[in-house]
């Protein structure tokens, strides 16, 4: 694991950009081989999604890709991953449906 990085991050309304370097050399940081770290993003009552559909999708550089270890806590509004690389990630659920009222004449 990184034991000698300091992540910094920026707050941008719902959008989090985190950046992991090393102290030392200011080079971005990576996990050791065969080593993870633990990613955990809160989200708010309410979203539009069935929460225990939610996981952590990263940017494979074509697509996104579940992340395999993400699991969703819908008592704590949380989900954790513990994956192996950095990546840019986001949130995905199936969505919620809507039920609009048939009228008819």
């Amino acid at each position: 694991m990184c034991q000698l990085c300091r992540l910094r991050g920026k707050n941008r309304a719902k959008e989090r950009t985190i950046t992991a370097t090393y102290v030392d050399s200011g080079g971005p940081a990576q996990p050791a081989p065969g080593e993870s770290y633990t990613l955990t993003v809160t989200y708010p009552d309410g979203i539009p999604a069935i929460e225990d559909t939610l996981a952590l999708y990263f940017w494979n550089g074509n697509s996104w890709e579940e992340e395999p270890s993400s699991q969703v806590n819908t008592s704590t509004n949380t989900l954790t991953a513990h994956p192996t690389h950095f990546s840019i990630w986001t949130v995905m659920g199936q969505a919620r449906p809507i039920y609009l009222p048939v009228m008819t004449h």
